[in-house]
């Protein structure tokens, strides 16, 4: 696992170079702020699921698995171009223990955004998980199943000149006059659930209902897709209010494991795939206020089920801008 994030980290510093000659923006639409630095607090909500369901089934015979998180707070360094961002559970946020089970949770993300191009690294993890109620089985706590994401998104805006994603995405700078653009997302990731047996309930767990994934209790992704989207910036008063919607749908590849009552199988898997991001809020020069909401599902056809992973988040940032932190390399 260490080997995947120092690719990603070099990865992204081998074309900081090139982002950093990227073309600028026109100045009638898009502004820099004098301070370059910002610190920033966030608090959000998180809901993630992991749903493994069977096709063109009467009853309900899916398995759905949700860790017992709720209220998550973290702080993020904005270095000019780049945002550090690290969260951690807030203590006495999640649902009842006693049927939700305890679940652990952490998330790092590392952003580096440019008029044309941008980057993000990121990364969630989750220990425990309830297994929820279907039309066969109760509701089961699962302290030993474990889900991870990670991955590196990479941004192309085709009209840098007036659309700023840094306006939109990270409030480093003003978008002045409203405009979108046609952008394109590249992503690479990777998915682990990992389990001491078999996710699924056992009075449904055979063949005929869930073929090759009957007896699931880990499965891995690393997958490579193309997402276009577009955004939009919807602005008022020179900027300073700011609606950013954005979305992006693709389809990719790559490479799964996994192993059920068949043993351990590997295959090519096809990756559909949602990424969607919505900022609204008020840009200062000297602070900024934003809530935000952003959607990632990736889903996975196998030969009569499917496997999708789906992550939803919705909170606020409250950032202030300074001059200098006195590093000049940054």
């Amino acid at each position: 696992m260490k080997a995947k994030y120092s690719v990603f980290i070099l990865f992204l510093f081998s074309i900081t170079p090139y982002l950093a000659n990227a073309d600028g923006g026109d100045t009638t639409y898009i502004k820099t702020f004098k301070r370059k630095y910002n610190v920033q607090f966030n608090s959000w909500l998180t809901d993630i699921d992991v749903l493994v369901n069977p096709i063109g089934k009467d009853k309900d015979f899916g398995i759905k698995l949700q860790p017992n998180v709720k209220g998550q707070a973290g702080f993020a360094f904005g270095f000019k171009h780049f945002t550090v961002a690290l969260g951690f559970q807030l203590p006495g946020t999640e649902s009842d223990v006693n049927k939700r089970g305890k679940s652990q949770y952490y998330d790092f993300s590392f952003g580096y955004f440019q008029r044309k191009f941008g980057g993000e690294i990121y990364y969630r993890y989750f220990q425990g998980m309830q297994r929820g109620r279907n039309d066969f089985a109760l509701a089961t706590i699962r302290p030993d199943i474990y889900v991870s994401n990670g991955g590196f998104n990479f941004f192309y805006a085709a009209n840098h000149k007036k659309f700023s994603m840094r306006s939109a995405f990270s409030q480093q700078e003003q978008q002045i006059k409203s405009a979108g653009s046609f952008l394109l997302l590249t992503n690479f990731q990777f998915r682990n659930l990992l389990a001491d047996s078999s996710i699924i309930a056992p009075i449904i767990d055979n063949e005929p209902t869930f073929s090759d994934l009957a007896g699931l209790k880990q499965m891995r992704f690393i997958t490579f897709s193309l997402r276009p989207g577009y955004g939009y910036n919807f602005l008022s008063k020179n900027g300073r209010w700011f609606f950013s919607p954005s979305i992006f749908l693709g389809l990719g590849s790559g490479w799964y494991t996994s192993q059920s009552n068949i043993g351990f199988k590997t295959g090519l898997p096809v990756d559909a795939a949602l990424h969607a991001k919505i900022f609204v809020g008020y840009n200062h020069p000297e602070w900024y206020i934003s809530a935000f909401y952003a959607h990632d599902s990736n889903l996975n056809i196998f030969k009569s089920s499917f496997v999708n992973l789906d992550t939803r988040s919705v909170g606020i940032n409250l950032g202030y801008r300074i001059n200098s932190i006195g590093t000049k390399w940054l």
